[in-house]
């Protein structure tokens, strides 16, 4: 039913309710601000229509595209790759990310009955902006990943590439960076037969997590024999393995057969595609990870109070 928005379990609400802060939710922007709108059958009606192009087709473009094509904007959103979801499809397929998918499957019923034109495997450029004539540029381009700049970081694979199945990794595996998507990495290699080490260099993984979220990705990385090195920053990648140093300065070199970067990301923005966007559109707008890699709520939250202000 494309009127139930899919929960993610994300456990967002539950940490502020654990910490009496106001409750909030990653996939209903309107918690905690029903003081604007009660409901979106309160959002008003756009006065003068306008022609929107959104630009990427992650979750802050999806829900932009939504709110503006619910105020009776005319919307077309255009994606480069073959499939909705952003950076969160490369784990669409894993089982127990399927809410997730759920969420984007939503997404794509609700913008199918919007009649909210989708262009796939279409990369933007000043030509498709100028054909467009759009009124509003949304620009939700999302992000990259991050790779430091540590000697021998070529010999390490990303970890994207290895969620994709572009890369097939080793019998043994390191994982630098113990945020989470390198711990969900780390449990999905191990329970396919892989011996992980994940080498974080902070005191702890899992930082900035739900606390209860991530005391359940510690129980499962102890659970299935992932082993963690924290406070190691890693000094130098070697194609059999990496070295790291302690605080008193003391190289120690740990072997794997993979070395898998998971450090994070970086906004993506194209400098072309913004003054192209500029000299066409009265209105340019850059949110989610174009904006600042972050998390569900950010991008959601941006796309749609970007589509409510348009």
């Amino acid at each position: 039913m494309v009127e139930i928005r899919p929960c993610i379990a994300c456990e967002q609400c539950i940490e502020r309710i654990f910490f009496q802060e106001p409750v909030n939710c990653s996939v209903n922007p309107l918690k905690s601000y029903e003081y604007r709108y009660l409901s979106e059958e309160h959002i008003p009606k756009a006065k003068n229509p306008k022609k929107v192009l959104i630009v990427g087709g992650g979750l802050a473009g999806l829900e932009a595209a939504r709110v503006a094509g619910l105020r009776g904007h005319n919307v077309v959103l255009v994606e480069e790759s073959n499939d909705l979801g952003g950076v969160l499809r490369y784990v669409l397929n894993e089982k127990i990310k399927w809410r997730i998918k759920r969420l984007i499957e939503w997404y794509g019923c609700v913008l199918c009955n919007q009649d909210i034109e989708v262009k796939l495997n279409t990369k933007v450029d000043a030509d498709i902006i100028q054909k467009e004539n759009p009124d509003v540029v949304i620009l939700a381009t999302g992000s990259d990943p991050l790779i430091p700049k540590i000697p021998g970081v070529e010999n390490a694979v990303l970890a994207e590439d290895v969620l994709s199945g572009k890369t097939q990794p080793g019998k043994s595996v390191i994982i630098i960076g113990g945020g989470l998507v390198g711990c969900e990495l780390a449990i999905k290699l191990s329970n396919e037969g892989h011996n992980v080490t994940i080498i974080e260099a902070l005191p702890q993984i899992a930082m900035g997590e739900p606390i209860l979220s991530r005391m359940g990705i510690i129980k499962l990385l102890d659970k299935t024999g992932v082993r963690v090195l924290t406070c190691a920053p890693v000094v130098e990648i070697h194609k059999s393995g990496v070295e790291t140093v302690n605080n008193l300065g003391i190289r120690s070199l740990f072997k794997a057969d993979t070395i898998i970067l998971s450090v994070g990301r970086k906004a993506k923005v194209e400098t072309d595609l913004m003054k192209a966007s500029k000299k066409v559109a009265r209105e340019v707008y850059l949110i989610g990870d174009a904006k600042q890699p972050r998390k569900i709520i950010d991008a959601v939250r941006e796309g749609f109070w970007t589509g409510v202000s348009i």
